[in-house]
């Protein structure tokens, strides 16, 4: 089990919780957005960033709460995304079009010279 806080343990089969010592590291950042992506979900910390402060350590900071058995929430606004698809498909066939309209003239344009 982890606790909101981060401590480890575990439940014993009386049910007896026993602690294990150990927590979850939590840090933050004064610029997340300053972080470098590695890949996948690994960042890296640069000078932008700034230096990692830990929770647990660092005084002033707003805690960060652990929640078991949730689900994070996706950041993307689906409504959104859907107008910024159907935008950019307009844009595709709007080019295809023109594409296909300069094609069709060059191709007049060489059955005049014939």
């Amino acid at each position: 089990m982890i606790s909101s806080d981060g401590a480890i343990g575990y439940r014993t089969n009386q049910g007896t919780y026993v602690p294990m010592n150990q927590t979850i590291g939590l840090y933050q950042f004064t610029n997340p957005s300053g972080l470098q992506k590695m890949s996948r979900s690994l960042l890296s910390v640069t000078a932008a960033s700034g230096e990692a402060q830990n929770e647990l350590t660092t005084n002033g900071l707003t805690r960060s709460r652990i929640h078991q058995n949730y689900l994070e929430g996706s950041n993307v606004q689906i409504a959104d995304e859907m107008v910024n698809l159907i935008v950019a498909q307009r844009a595709y066939e709007l080019n295809s079009k023109a594409i296909q309209a300069s094609d069709d003239m060059l191709q007049q344009a060489n059955n005049l010279r014939r």
